[in-house]
């Protein structure tokens, strides 16, 4: 017997927007794409913060931050950002005692037409 975890992720169909909506659309920019908090205890809980900001001309939807990853809490406050705008995200991480690396991968769903989903890469060395 194997378990084998699954993922489906929906996006929006942006196929019907004509090139005046896309000039007016939301567009989602994260602050990093990699977020390492160095060495870290297991057990213990580190916490660490990015930006989605929004530099489209139409307020922008956060849909869903999410991970797959155990151990991991997410926390933004924001559903919508408006044009010119951030929204900080938190995340606090505890290390599993028998882990010795974390490489976790958050995924930041959004209203931008272009880039729907983008993924951010979370990383630690577990003593």
């Amino acid at each position: 017997r194997y378990r084998l975890p699954i993922v489906v992720t929906i996006n929006e169909d942006f196929s019907r927007l004509t090139e005046k909506d896309y000039a007016k659309a939301p567009v989602a920019r994260l602050s990093t794409e990699r977020l390492d908090l160095g060495d870290t205890k297991a057990g213990e809980p580190v916490t660490a913060e990015f930006t989605i900001t929004n530099t489209g001309k139409s307020p922008l939807k956060i849909r869903r931050i999410y991970t797959t990853d155990p151990g991991i809490a997410i926390r933004c406050k924001a559903t919508t950002i408006k044009p010119g705008k951030h929204a900080p995200v938190t995340i606090t991480v505890t290390p599993p005692s028998d882990a010795t690396l974390l490489n976790a991968r958050i995924t930041v769903i959004t209203s931008d037409p272009l880039t729907p989903l983008q993924t951010l890469r979370l990383v630690a060395t577990v003593h």
